[in-house]
């Protein structure tokens, strides 16, 4: 489940998303639906769609915007798409809004969903399915096969590329590069208000979403409003406190068999419920042999129980472990797992 919240606020809001906010918020006062459309060639009045969609129109989460709402609602005040950022660590976010500029069918993302058990036309073997939205799901072969293209260039994990060609599709409202805009748009002065503690993009729930106080969301949805945001884009929930910005981190100690530090091992970590790699590259000076797990910045994607698997390489040797990450919704709190890896290198 990809769920990019940003539990950091005021950390990553301020004056970087005022600035973008000042960039992108073209058109915003426009009743003109995006590309001429209204949403009716893929939802229509009932909001039946070509695939089951991915948005659930009664879903009482949705922000109070003072006007009535139905699902072939206009999608409005979208800029054109732009470059998705200059080279760097190819997060998710960024991976996805690069694939939604190149493949067929707006793009929206992909996600693991777990499935009944018991239903017998479902391969016993299989716990969760890998769900893709696209937007238009008449495109659903090209979007597959152009996505299986990508996985090598754009960095999807190999997991997620082996099940491409049976992915299930689910109809989204927003494609990726439209929910990042706007986020971007949004992020900036919705953040900013007092109660406001989190806020991302949700590719499985095809929205935005932002968590609030209950005293704050009176004032978050008059700023939605104010702001002319659209129908079904934005869902608001009751939330916590707001986190500190004190980055916490887990590491875990790789060891020769020797019992002495190994450095210098190359380590991906990945999110097993969703299959996304995190960024855990480390600046700082740290004890030899220790390597990073997971930070304060990863939790809201990894959730309190979700699995690490660590996989580590020098030279011809290899392992592979995995750790159950705890957290208080904020920070990492512990990590269930080896106390030390015996990494048996030359």
């Amino acid at each position: 489940m990809l769920h990019r919240w940003s539990r950091h606020g005021a950390r990553r809001g301020g004056l970087a998303f005022a600035a973008a906010f000042a960039m992108l918020a073209i058109g915003c006062g426009s009743d003109v639906a995006y590309e001429g459309e209204a949403l009716e060639h893929h939802f229509g009045p009932e909001g039946e769609s070509l695939a089951p969609a991915c948005i659930e129109f009664e879903d009482e989460a949705w922000a109070d915007l003072g006007t009535g709402c139905a699902p072939d609602a206009a999608k409005y005040g979208v800029p054109e798409r732009s470059d998705p950022g200059a080279d760097g660590p190819r997060t998710s976010r960024r991976r996805f809004t690069e694939l939604a500029q190149s493949v067929p069918g707006g793009f929206a993302g992909y996600w693991l969903e777990s499935h009944d058990r018991s239903d017998p036309e479902r391969e016993p073997e299989v716990e969760q399915d890998l769900m893709v939205g696209l937007v238009d799901p008449s495109e659903e072969e090209e979007a597959l096969s152009s996505l299986a293209d990508a996985a090598d260039d754009v960095g999807i994990d190999d997991r997620i590329a082996s099940r491409l060609a049976d992915a299930d599709i689910c109809q989204a409202r927003w494609d990726h590069v439209e929910l990042h805009t706007w986020y971007e748009r949004l992020s900036g002065p919705i953040l900013a208000i007092d109660g406001v503690s989190m806020g991302g993009i949700s590719e499985k729930d095809n929205r935005i979403k932002f968590g609030a106080s209950e005293d704050a969301l009176p004032a978050v949805e008059a700023k939605l409003r104010e702001l002319d945001v659209p129908c079904y884009l934005v869902a608001l929930e009751v939330a916590g406190p707001f986190c500190t910005a004190v980055l916490h981190s887990k590491r875990f100690s790789v060891v020769d068999a020797q019992g002495q530090p190994a450095d210098d091992v190359e380590v991906v970590v990945t999110h097993k419920e969703s299959g996304e790699v995190l960024d855990t590259s480390d600046p700082e000076s740290h004890e030899p042999g220790t390597y990073v797990l997971v930070t304060s910045n990863h939790i809201g994607p990894v959730e309190d129980g979700d699995t690490l698997v660590v996989k580590g390489e020098k030279g011809d040797a290899s392992f592979e472990e995995e750790f159950i990450v705890r957290t208080d919704g904020c920070h990492p709190d512990a990590i269930e797992g080896p106390d030390e890896i015996v990494f048996d290198v030359d």
